[in-house]
């Protein structure tokens, strides 16, 4: 894949996959690569995502006279993207918030280090030995600390590969999906019998309705979990990529499926499902704590 790119194996391969808005900060990505450049460090950056941003980022680009080192590539298939990940030396994401990113998953997966923020539920899956995790602070100064961890990378490429190792075990040993489905349907049966222990307050005929809807459809969900875990039927990424969001959009109370049609049940997936699954998981165990 490196060799289709153009890029040889002594320069550093970043790859963004995410949508550019403002919730992942393409202010400060560009910053960070154009810091990057100046100081002199050899590397290419991809970046991979649609979004309102765009504009404004190639905008950056030409004038800031990046585009030796940086492609903006749009929207790809997600196919191109796990190839893109799978060449990569390092994936980065530069967020304001997330939950836990479901490409911090991919990358981990991939054997590639994650680098990104230190919020939400982040530091639950990357661990200092799986990546590195920037504090929130000021777009400015973020950039500074983005520069400095990503320049050691760049600079280290047996540290790269020993974060890629750890985090692909990571992901191999604590998220397989046997045990995140135990883990997501044990966490559902806990709160369904503390809300049946537990009285409930009078509560008016449209609030009461919502909690309803949201019941009989984490029930189903719940349910299509089952029988999804059960069956054996192969699929495509991409079609596991629409899943999963089919899935995510039904287990917060819409009624979103597969597009294709042919899963039959919102959630039956491949690499992507699995890695929302973990996700539901750490996410669900920070808001505990």
């Amino acid at each position: 894949m490196r060799q289709e790119l153009g890029i040889d194996a002594a320069t550093s391969l970043v790859l963004f996959a995410g949508r550019l808005c403002p919730q992942e900060q393409p202010q400060v990505l560009a910053q960070t690569l154009r810091m990057l450049r100046d100081r002199g460090e050899n590397f290419i950056a991809i970046v991979a995502g649609d979004g309102v941003e765009l504009a404004w980022l190639r905008r950056f680009v030409k004038r800031h006279r990046l585009s030796g080192r940086v492609r903006l590539e749009g929207a790809l298939p997600a196919a191109q993207v796990h190839d893109l990940m799978q060449a990569a030396d390092v994936v980065f994401l530069p967020s304001r918030w997330e939950g836990i990113a479901l490409v911090a998953y991919e990358a981990m997966a991939s054997g590639v280090p994650f680098v990104g923020a230190d919020t939400g539920g982040q530091r639950k899956l990357v661990t200092p030995g799986c990546g590195v995790l920037i504090q929130p602070d000021t777009p400015a100064r973020e950039a500074v600390r983005y520069v400095h961890e990503l320049s050691g990378l760049f600079r280290d490429p047996a540290r790269r590969e020993a974060l890629g190792r750890a985090a692909r075990a990571r992901v191999e040993t604590t998220y397989a999906l046997e045990a995140m489905r135990t883990n997501l349907i044990a966490q559902l049966d806990a709160v369904g019998g503390r809300l049946r222990a537990q009285p409930h307050p009078d509560a008016c005929r449209e609030a009461a309705a919502g909690s309803v809807r949201h019941a009989v459809t984490m029930l189903s969900q719940r349910d299509a979990l089952l029988r999804w875990t059960h069956s054996s039927r192969p699929m495509g990424w991409a079609h596991a990529g629409t899943c999963a969001r089919a899935f995510t959009a039904g287990c917060i109370g819409g009624t979103s499926r597969c597009s294709t049609g042919t899963c039959g049940v919102a959630g039956r997936g491949h690499i992507r499902f699995v890695t929302w699954l973990a996700g539901c998981c750490c996410a669900w165990s920070v808001i505990r704590e």
